[in-house]
């Protein structure tokens, strides 16, 4: 899936970035889905920068759409 919405992204010409959770998800001590308020705060992190240089669409799949639908609310 984030392959599919990547090649998306390039065909509009847009930049893409595919943010790394695995880190967070390997945290099940946490939740059964890892470390979410993790995910929420590095995907602000990384909008913000992305925010600076120019208008940003944030998209993902099943939790990842979650977190994004989440920040963009932001």
């Amino acid at each position: 899936k984030v392959t599919a919405l990547s090649a998306v992204a390039e065909r509009f010409g847009w930049s893409h970035e595919r943010p790394d959770y695995s880190d967070l998800d390997a945290k099940r001590e946490i939740s059964s889905v890892g470390d979410v308020p993790a995910r929420l705060e590095r995907l602000r992190g990384l909008a913000r920068t992305a925010a600076a240089r120019g208008p940003l669409v944030l998209a993902g799949s099943s939790l990842g759409a979650w977190i994004s639908a989440r920040v963009a609310l932001e």
